[in-house]
């Protein structure tokens, strides 16, 4: 990350961490809810104007959405990140400065959010959500640490959108910074948080979704209807989070160099 660690003004707890994301948060609230539903009503108008014939056409709905949802959150964690990195420098640009630093570093932001989706999608039978695997008791194990690597590399994302390095450049030194501070002892216990509330949505739609199929919701509506709108009221709250802990991890590691 190109942030000069020597400019942040972070607090040195966790929870003064959390109350500074939530004031950067409040901060630009109001732009960061006309991001958030400007995604919603988008996906909206696709899941609405696509009326699907068949199963295969469900699917390929699905997908679509799916990648709509995620070009569109992309951004707004870009400028979400931004705002707490700004913040976290006690500077105050302009909203539309940021809304034009967050189209400059889309591209390294929707890099990680691809990346990202690929390792929740192959490793979501190990998270305890969806189908229940042969041996359940198996989830003890492989779900605390399938969440601790989305917790992880959900880092990734903010450290894209502060880099001043190309997209691709960026991409991969943002999963660097974001596996590097995994390897740090010292950084297990906020790791831990970050995972435990950046899964918090995903368990949150999980159990709505069962809860609908069982009242006789059809999949594919149950399915829009807690998916996207609960990832569009959390990515704000979650960006924000995720920024804090992202610029705290990088503070301490050039504090050891």
């Amino acid at each position: 990350m190109n942030a000069a660690p020597n400019r942040l003004r972070l607090p040195a707890s966790a929870g003064g961490l959390v109350e500074l994301a939530a004031h950067a948060l409040l901060e630009r609230a109001g732009l960061y809810a006309l991001l958030s539903v400007a995604v919603l009503a988008v996906c909206a108008i696709v899941n609405a104007v696509w009326h699907a014939g068949s199963d295969v056409d469900e699917l390929i709905k699905a997908n679509v959405l799916t990648y709509v949802e995620l070009f569109g959150l992309s951004y707004v964690i870009a400028v979400v990140a931004l705002g707490v990195g700004t913040r976290a420098t006690e500077e105050r640009p302009a909203s539309r400065t940021i809304l034009e630093a967050g189209v400059v570093r889309y591209l390294p932001v929707l890099g990680t959010t691809l990346v990202l989706q690929l390792v929740v999608l192959y490793t979501l039978p190990l998270s305890g959500m969806g189908a229940v695997p042969e041996h359940p008791a198996l989830l003890l194990v492989t779900a605390p640490v399938t969440w601790f690597v989305w917790g992880v590399l959900s880092l990734a994302g903010p450290y894209a959108a502060l880099s001043a390095d190309r997209p691709a450049i960026a991409i991969f030194g943002a999963f660097g910074h974001a596996i590097g501070a995994a390897f740090r002892p010292q950084n297990f216990t906020r790791l831990c948080l970050v995972a435990l509330l950046s899964i918090v949505p995903n368990l949150l739609d999980d159990v709505l979704f069962d809860a609908l199929v069982r009242h006789g919701v059809a999949a594919s509506v149950a399915s829009f209807w807690t998916s996207v709108p609960i990832d569009v009221l959390s990515v704000a709250p979650l960006a924000a989070l995720q920024t804090v802990f992202a610029l705290d991890f990088a503070r301490r590691a050039a504090a050891q160099r």
